[in-house]
């Protein structure tokens, strides 16, 4: 049992970033991580099914959907209006909204945008494996293979750790420039988690004074019932690390792992559908 319950509303609302990472060291227990973001980038002040609402929160809805809150279960779900059927999980990850879609909408999983999001997690998948491959080779003490003329073979991780992310000097910049970087992703992602826990206290008490409310939820948030069954983010298609509704198009959800692009929140992909991005981002640290 943890020795001092989370930090509450009130207290995450108003104390500073260092305060709440503080505070959250305090009370982090040695065999749980709910305090711990999985984005790599320090405490939070949210558990995990509240990283998935806060990111579901930014994603945008298909006509005719609405979000709405449940003072109750303290928790957002999505209204149908036409059919007024009510969900936990997002629209876009819902089976049966995605079978509705024509396949040639980019969020049906069986569109090309679909397959190429669907490649492109296979990728990832394949060079993690290959990445933790070398990383224990490489850990029992084998760092390359000799050739018969005394140089060192560059093996296929090798070259692909140098095509990647460049030289050791350029590794080295670039080891800085991504400390900086994370800093500042840090800070914004505090201030990200401390704005979503002041909405849903609002919600909570249905007081309704953030306007950022009104640009996320129905014009009344309660104006629906919640599904009728027990509240649960699983399911559908939660199970891949993207999601469709990012700015208009697909984006990798907050929390999933230190291979995420780099905002520690669901965002547009903006580069291409490769994964040498985010294996580039992996190997930094390597």
């Amino acid at each position: 049992m943890p020795a001092e319950n989370p930090p509450s509303y009130d207290t995450a609302i108003h104390e500073s970033p260092k305060a709440a990472r503080a505070n959250l060291e305090r009370s982090r227990t040695n065999d749980s991580d709910s305090s711990d973001s999985s984005d790599g980038l320090g405490p939070s002040l949210i558990d995990e099914d509240d990283r998935k609402s806060m990111d579901d929160e930014q994603r945008d809805l298909p006509p005719g959907w609405v979000r709405c809150f449940d003072p109750k279960t303290r928790h957002h779900f999505y209204v149908e209006e036409a059919t007024r059927r009510s969900i936990w999980i997002h629209p876009y990850d819902d089976p049966e909204f995605l079978n509705s879609l024509p396949d040639t909408h980019p969020a049906n999983p069986n569109s090309k945008q679909g397959k190429a999001i669907r490649k492109r997690t296979e990728d990832e998948l394949e060079e993690a494996r290959r990445y933790q491959e070398e990383r224990d080779r490489r850990r029992g003490g084998a760092p390359g293979t000799a050739t018969a003329n005394g140089t060192e073979h560059r093996n296929w991780f090798q070259k692909k750790k140098d095509k990647l992310i460049g030289t050791k000097e350029e590794r080295e910049k670039a080891k800085e420039e991504k400390r900086r970087q994370q800093e500042e992703q840090r800070r914004r992602l505090m201030q990200a988690q401390q704005e979503y826990v002041r909405r849903r206290k609002e919600l909570i008490e249905q007081q309704l004074n953030d306007p950022s409310i009104h640009r996320y939820y129905a014009s009344n948030p309660y104006g629906y019932a919640p599904p009728s069954m027990a509240f649960s983010r699983a399911g559908g298609l939660y199970g891949s690390p993207y999601g469709y509704g990012y700015g208009g198009g697909y984006g990798r959800r907050y929390g999933y792992g230190g291979m995420g692009m780099g905002m520690g929140m669901g965002m547009p992909l903006m580069a291409g559908m490769g994964g040498g991005l985010l294996l580039g981002s992996a190997l930094g640290g390597f």
